[in-house]
């Protein structure tokens, strides 16, 4: 799929409350929404592993539907 192709597909996601206290406390504390780190670790977690290729663009904040890739160094010091 090229990156002219790439984009967000709404999910529903069941997870252990505590599993979502800790990730919007996080996101909270990076200033981001829960979504964004959730889709921002994931991705590097998974480009990590070699699921997704290592040139691979994490795609842009929406806010604006912007949907645009972006460089990797993005990202706010996180852990998985």
């Amino acid at each position: 799929m090229s990156s002219n192709q790439v984009g967000r597909k709404p999910r529903s996601v069941r997870l252990d409350s505590r599993i979502w206290d800790a990730i919007a406390e996080e996101a909270t504390n990076q200033g981001i929404a829960v979504n964004r780190w959730i889709e921002i670790n994931l991705f590097d977690l998974l480009q990590e592993k070699g699921l997704i290729p290592r040139d691979a663009k994490r795609l842009a904040e929406n806010r604006g539907g912007d949907t645009r890739s972006v460089a990797s160094g993005e990202r706010k010091s996180s852990k998985y």
